[in-house]
């Protein structure tokens, strides 16, 4: 027995150092393959025929630049000027002399100009639809496994060019895609939720190292994870920097969807334009912005946490489709299942029973909620999915019959939301008991 015993702790001890080294040539083999994004995406294929990694490398070059319709701002926003400190909504991390900068009263180099005085500790730029607060200087993240802190970006000469080409593109291109997705002309809407306790009615984003995004979103589920981004309230969230602020937009081939406990997954591609500055954290985060104002204006507040699941399946919807919403049609395709099946749309895969896993507070082994997943995408299933989709969140800033102050209301509405007959039917057949 003794022996035994001994056997069975060298195997232990064996097991540790292995899974140490593992973590140990990790990190190197991050840098090796070009980053998280080039890594993921050899990750991903595994399983079938492993591309080379000049492949890998081509899959994830943007696409050849289109053509973008920019907002132009109006004559109210030109003229605006607010005081950057008194609106700074996370006492967290209250910057002490942000630069504080009309977004159509300056230029990139104005900004570049007011960084090198060293003056600054942040840079805020505000326009019609957004409010962008950026960092001042390259911030480091503590990497682990690092001896020094890793820049968060690649190139600190053209931090102002970045503000304000990122700043602009979002609030002339990006969130008029988002304000239409959601069914809205603009976002005066938030006048009237907040009785005009904000400065004007616009989305404010804080760009942040993965050391503030840990700050700021404590009591994120996700705080602990990847540095991606949190929705703090109805019209501000934090997203990563050094995605915010990239050189350059890039592809990801090969993401997914899974489902049935992550066995079965559909695979996709995000082909971003080079000339595309949409983000995949600030569009997922505003959409939960734009979600929890649809609620409020509907008088639905009481039903926002109660509903968490469907808040994070459409984010992540947003999340997954942000080239096609901000970047134009046909960037997300090559749409097939782990089993070579093919797909029209993320939509038609999640139409079949039981809806993927989108992004966190997925109600795996919850049938009823799994149907009413289910139900959304058969509802946007369709070549005009955004009009249904702005259609939809229309009909839930109405004043419907439907109390939401538990999820029975929330299911009554999703069956009759499309008017299909069968509707109801479906979600009863999964436990809804309407």
């Amino acid at each position: 027995m003794p022996e035994e015993t001994t056997s069975k702790s060298n195997k232990k001890v064996y097991i540790i150092v292995i899974i140490l080294l593992l973590l140990f040539t990790g990190t190197y083999a991050l840098e090796f393959f070009g980053g998280l994004p080039t890594l993921t995406n050899w990750i991903f294929t595994m399983g079938k025929k492993q591309p080379t990694l000049e492949e890998i490398l081509e899959g994830t070059k943007p696409t050849a630049p289109r053509e973008y319709t920019y907002q132009q701002p109006t004559k109210e926003t030109l003229n605006r000027t607010i005081d950057c400190k008194k609106i700074h909504p996370f006492s967290d991390l209250k910057p002490e002399n942000p630069l504080c900068l009309n977004l159509y009263r300056t230029s990139a180099d104005e900004i570049d100009k007011e960084i090198r005085t060293g003056k600054y500790d942040r840079v805020v730029v505000y326009g019609q639809n957004i409010i962008f607060d950026a960092p001042s200087k390259w911030e480091y993240d503590e990497v682990p496994g690092k001896e020094k802190p890793v820049e968060t970006s690649v190139n600190r000469d053209k931090l102002g060019q970045r503000i304000y080409d990122n700043a602009k593109f979002s609030d002339q291109v990006v969130m008029p895609a988002m304000i239409k997705l959601y069914g809205l002309k603009d976002l005066s809407i938030m006048n009237t939720v907040f009785k005009k306790t904000i400065p004007f009615p616009a989305i404010y984003t804080r760009a942040s190292s993965f050391q503030d995004r840990k700050i700021l979103c404590k009591n994120d589920q996700e705080a602990e994870g990847a540095p991606l981004g949190c929705a703090k309230n109805t019209w501000t969230n934090v997203t990563y920097g050094p995605n915010a602020l990239g050189d350059e937009p890039y592809s990801m081939p090969n993401q997914r969807v899974h489902r049935n406990g992550r066995e079965d997954f559909l695979y996709f591609d995000q082909m971003a334009p080079q000339n595309c500055l949409a983000e995949e954290s600030f569009m997922h985060e505003t959409a939960h912005n734009l979600y929890d104002l649809s609620m409020l204006a509907g008088g639905h507040a009481t039903a926002e946490s109660q509903l968490d699941y469907f808040n994070e399946h459409q984010a992540g919807f947003v999340g997954d489709m942000h080239v096609e919403i901000a970047c134009g049609d046909g960037n997300v395709v090559n749409l097939r299942t782990n089993k070579d099946v093919p797909f029209q749309s993320i939509m038609a895969y999640n139409s079949i029973y039981p809806a993927g896993e989108m992004s966190g507070s997925h109600p795996e082994g919850d049938n009823c909620k799994l149907a009413v997943l289910t139900q959304w995408n058969r509802i946007l299933n369709d070549k005009n999915w955004k009009d249904r989709y702005s259609g939809f969140y229309s009909a839930l800033r109405d004043k419907v019959n439907y109390s939401f102050s538990d999820e029975k209301g929330f299911e009554k509405f999703m069956a009759n939301a499309s008017g299909d007959p069968k509707a109801k039917e479906f979600l009863n057949s999964y436990g809804c008991g309407l």
